[in-house]
């Protein structure tokens, strides 16, 4: 009989790319995104870095495609940047996070 601990990893990665689709639906949702880069241009920018929670990888995403494909219909450009973040629970890690540019 195998034990029912068996089944925690696929629902722990599960869980993580739920979290992760969430994120990125919060976060590059293309009516935020549009407010955003608005009120970006009006202060005189050309480019908006989209602060994503420290530590969490969107790019693998439902949510992400959407917003790559809504910025290129906008003729906008998006580079994923890299950077070190401190995770909550104090370690530093890698992580990216998208540039809008127009």
């Amino acid at each position: 009989m195998k034990s029912p601990l068996a089944a925690l990893l696929p629902e722990l990665q599960r869980a993580t790319q739920d979290g992760r689709e969430q994120v990125a639906r919060e976060h590059l949702a293309p009516a935020r995104i549009r407010e955003l880069v608005h009120e970006a241009a009006l202060k005189g920018h050309c480019e908006l870095r989209v602060a994503l929670p420290n530590g969490i990888e969107v790019r693998d995403t439902d949510a992400c495609e959407d917003f790559l494909t809504w910025v290129k219909r906008e003729g906008l450009e998006v580079e994923w940047q890299s950077r070190t973040c401190i995770t909550d629970d104090g370690r530093s890690v890698p992580m990216v996070e998208p540039v809008i540019s127009w």
